[in-house]
């Protein structure tokens, strides 16, 4: 059993992917296997991830038609099988040292959660913003609370966390939800862990692509945003 497993779902991130890939593949924390899901890519992401994954034992292949980035990171989780759980997207990077010191900030706090600050660039590779860089640590309650606070202090991503698998290894994304899954997934995800620790170190970069989905209309994205909320208070 692998000390982490990675999720990353792929959808037409051709451009991005080897960035990605090699990013990950350069942690100096090595114990981990990479899930990689291919949603269907119509570019060559999937021959990518194939080249990768003959290369290195590391990394596993999913092909399957494309559902969507719940669906295929749901397909992901049917196989982890590592003592954590961490999730990228195919089109940004992390620093080599994200998964040593979060998952031994982890060990030795005996955390179920652990969340790392981030970086937003644009496409020219210039750096837009940083968030989430101060030193946190919360209880259950104050994790359920953080989801209705503006700005969220734990991000409302899922790619800045480190999780303990065997807490949240029955939650699952909403697969109908075509934007705000990461906060409806960390909803239920929240409500099985105990512990949390937010640490002051920014390693993720996201990549902000104005082909992106999550760069849409704004009135669709409010609509999504209340929609997440209307799940939450369901």
């Amino acid at each position: 059993m692998p000390a982490i497993s990675v999720v990353v779902p792929v959808f037409n991130v051709e451009k991005q992917l080897e960035s990605c890939l090699n990013s990950i593949l350069s942690q100096t924390f090595q114990d981990f296997e990479l899930i990689l899901i291919d949603d269907g890519s119509t570019d060559r992401s999937g021959k990518i991830c194939d080249r990768y994954g003959e290369s290195c034992y590391k990394i596993h292949v999913i092909h399957q038609t494309n559902k969507g980035v719940s669906a295929a990171r749901n397909k992901g989780l049917e196989i982890a099988c590592g003592e954590y759980l961490m999730f990228a997207d195919s089109d940004d990077t992390i620093y080599p040292e994200m998964f040593s010191t979060m998952i031994s900030t982890a060990k030795a706090g005996g955390y179920d959660l652990v969340v790392c600050g981030m970086e937003h660039y644009g496409e020219q590779g210039h750096l837009l913003y940083q968030k989430l860089t101060d030193e946190l640590e919360l209880n259950q309650d104050d994790m359920m609370n953080s989801l209705f606070e503006m700005p969220d202090p734990l991000g409302g991503s899922v790619c800045n966390k480190l999780f303990l698998h065997r807490k949240i290894e029955k939650v699952r994304f909403n697969e109908a939800a075509s934007m705000a899954e990461d906060r409806m997934y960390l909803f239920d995800a929240y409500l099985c862990l105990d512990s949390c620790k937010k640490i002051p170190n920014v390693f993720y970069k996201v990549l902000e692509r104005k082909s992106s989905s999550t760069n849409v209309g704004t009135s669709l994205r409010i609509y999504e945003f209340f929609k997440s909320n209307y799940y939450v208070l369901q």
